[in-house]
């Protein structure tokens, strides 16, 4: 009766969706049971209240780009994992009168990928001839992935004969199906049963947007642009320098300070805008009468074109630039590595604010504080940031060797021992250095090699000590 209840609890999702879906079109209805891994309930509720088919398809539009990670490209990435791991569910999972993607084992399947190891359970000898006809009960492990963790590393859930799960998993199921809701956005706008068209809710570009089409320089603009390991695509943020002759200047708690909007966009080869990020925010003016902020994009890797400006509200004033990038894969499976990054803190238990003009530089916990130009004083320290990325063995363990080094020239200035680590995806720094050597140009470098495929990259970057 055990393996009954359980059942019952993961049909509410099902029965859901058959609820809305009484009494509209069977391609509708249809529709409705493919998605009842991810729908979420209010969801289901006003597709069954929209007037007809056009609405409908309406709505399903506005739900596959609510969900989609990279509105500004053709393809709707989750749209295509989400089919895919579906015909899977189904052709796996199906039980009768209950497609397999509807199940616990399909929705854990969608919402989750395949786990990293399933065990058969063993020694359950009570039971009847329909329950011998049914699935072997399993123990299915996930280590943590993505923006899935568990405690300790790694979860275990156990699946019933049924491909149920236990109510606490199928709560957790659907509190991961609200996650994949990654444009809130985009809301169903429904009056007399008549819904608001995507083209109409799609955000419509904001002047600082709109400037990143002009080649306008109304003040001198640099950047400089680092690559760093996310869950998913790869971060690329950039350090903005404005003069602050051409902006509008104004005492702030005893500070001069500029508000301006910071803007960037990435555009492929085909010309498609990739991802958008702007920011408006109260930037310090430096002793120089420049004013510094970040952006941040999340792109894949690829060959890209970054833009990106200041803009004046106040004044009207602005300025553009661009510049070319390579993006590389640090999620992938094969060795690459991102920016060697000079900083000149790291501070921990950083948390996003919005209104900081380096809130680009949170990476979860840390705040990276760049210096313009990586420029430094010998009586200062630096800190040398990085991420890399390795293969796995069967274990899921890498076995990368990281030497870092500082070079004057071709000299040898100070180096550090091999390190090796057995994470595939090592986010960490050197430092604090104190940088009391001679004054000149040096170069850091990274020295990384795969031990398990044998490939080897080397990292640089500049810097100066005055």
């Amino acid at each position: 009766m055990l393996v009954r209840r359980i059942a019952v609890f993961l049909f509410v999702a099902l029965a859901a969706a058959r609820t809305a879906g009484a009494g509209i079109d069977k391609e509708s209805q249809k529709w409705l049971e493919d998605v009842t891994a991810i729908i979420l309930p209010e969801e289901a509720k006003i597709y069954g209240q929209l007037k007809d088919r056009t609405e409908r398809i309406e709505f399903e539009k506005i739900f596959w780009a609510r969900r989609d990670p990279e509105p500004g490209t053709a393809e709707n990435e989750f749209q295509k994992t989400f089919l895919t791991r579906k015909v899977q569910a189904d052709e796996r999972f199906k039980r009768p009168g209950l497609a397999g993607s509807a199940t616990g084992c399909g929705r854990m399947l969608i919402l989750m990928g395949e786990p990293d190891s399933i065990r058969k359970e063993e020694g359950d000898t009570n039971v009847d001839q329909h329950q011998i006809a049914m699935r072997v009960p399993e123990i299915w492990t996930y280590k943590d992935r993505g923006d899935i963790w568990f405690r300790g590393g790694e979860g275990t859930i156990t699946v019933d004969r049924s491909c149920a799960v236990k109510p606490m998993m199928a709560a957790s199921l659907t509190r991961l199906a609200e996650t994949r809701v990654v444009n809130p956005g985009l809301t169903y706008k429904v009056v007399a049963g008549r819904i608001t068209r995507l083209a109409d809710l799609l955000p419509k570009a904001t002047p600082a947007q709109e400037m990143l089409s002009s080649g306008r320089q109304d003040f001198a603009l640099a950047a400089q642009i680092g690559y760093f390991r996310a869950d998913g695509p790869t971060a690329v943020i950039g350090l903005v320098r404005a003069e602050g002759t051409g902006l509008s200047v104004q005492e702030a708690g005893g500070k001069k300070v500029a508000d301006v909007v910071v803007v960037a966009h990435a555009v492929t080869d085909d010309g498609r805008v990739a991802a958008v990020d702007e920011r408006p925010i109260s930037a310090p003016v430096g002793t120089d009468g420049s004013v510094q902020a970040a952006y941040r994009l999340y792109l894949k890797a690829g060959h890209y074109t970054l833009k990106y400006g200041v803009l004046d509200p106040k004044s009207g004033k602005g300025a553009v630039a661009s510049a070319s990038a390579d993006v590389p894969d640090l999620n992938g499976t094969d060795l690459s590595a991102g920016t060697l990054m000079v900083v000149q803190d790291i501070v921990e238990g950083a948390k996003s604010n919005p209104g900081d003009p380096l809130d680009g530089f949170v990476l979860g916990s840390l705040k990276l504080v760049p210096r313009f130009g990586n420029s430094f004083a010998r009586s200062e320290a630096a800190h040398f940031f990085y991420t890399v990325n390795g293969s796995v063995d069967e274990a899921g363990k890498s076995n990368l060797s990281v030497g870092f080094s500082l070079l004057k020239g071709t000299q040898l200035v100070a180096s550090t021992p091999s390190q090796t680590f057995t994470d595939p995806h090592v986010v960490t720094s050197v430092g604090p250095v104190d940088l009391r050597f001679e004054p000149g140009a040096y170069t850091a470098r990274l020295k990384v090699k795969d031990n398990l495929t044998q490939k080897q990259t080397t990292v640089d970057q500049g810097f100066e000590i005055k």
